[in-house]
């Protein structure tokens, strides 16, 4: 898994390179967000009712 070598150091090595370095952290922030959103959602799906699921809501 790429997000865990990056967190062990294991991708150490492109550190010397400024715009991987770069890349790495701007992809480390939008996975750690995605992270964080997926669990908000799977959370907020557990704490709903199975009927409320069902509900189909008016799109107007």
């Amino acid at each position: 898994d790429f997000y865990q070598a990056l967190m062990a150091g294991k991708l150490s090595r492109y550190d010397a390179f400024d715009e991987t370095r770069a890349d790495f952290s701007r992809w480390k922030g939008v996975y750690e967000t995605w992270l964080r959103r997926k669990k908000a959602y799977t959370e907020q799906l557990k704490r709903r009712e199975f009927t409320d699921a069902l509900r189909i809501q008016p799109s107007y």
